[in-house]
């Protein structure tokens, strides 16, 4: 049975949601209300953001000074985010080349202090900030990720995917 809510038009409920419905009609009428609030409420953000751009767009035209503090309003610093998007392949084999030849050694003795390999992590520690990692592709090399991590916030989360 379809639900007659036109911001569903052309979505049928699967079997987990019928049955959802059929055990628990009332919690099920809530779902649908708080979902559609949750659209609503992404909906206006979305607006928000849009206003937003376009009121920073038309800030930057005018041309202010880079800083400056205004009465009323306070310290103002305008200026321009950048995105970067990395050569990765390339970063990685001019830094990998570099983290070999980098080896600690003892310049009296001529001991070398660290493995290749312990000089290419400390390297790459150096200069990549990794701030995740790859679930699937730790489990692929035999690491439990349950092992190496603790969680330390947790947040409720819907998607809607339309």
């Amino acid at each position: 049975m379809k639900d007659k809510n036109p911001n569903w038009i052309g979505f049928e409920n699967c079997r987990k949601a019928d049955k959802f419905k059929e055990q628990q009609p009332d919690k099920y009428k809530q779902l649908l209300t708080r979902l559609e609030e949750l659209q609503d409420c992404r909906n206006q953000i979305a607006e928000l953001r849009h206003w937003e751009t376009e009121t920073l767009f038309e800030i930057h035209q005018l041309a202010p000074p880079y800083e400056a503090t205004y009465g009323g309003i306070g310290k103002v610093t305008v200026n321009k985010s950048k995105s970067k998007k990395w050569d990765n392949e390339n970063i990685f084999n001019v830094l990998l080349a570099r983290a070999r030849d980098a080896r600690r050694i003892n310049k009296e003795t001529g001991e070398v202090l660290e493995s290749e390999g312990q000089a290419v992590r400390r390297v790459i520690e150096e200069c990549a900030g990794i701030s995740y990692w790859r679930m699937g592709s730790l489990k692929e090399y035999g690491i439990d990720p349950d092992e190496y991590h603790e969680i330390t916030n947790a947040k409720n989360a819907v998607r809607i995917q339309n």
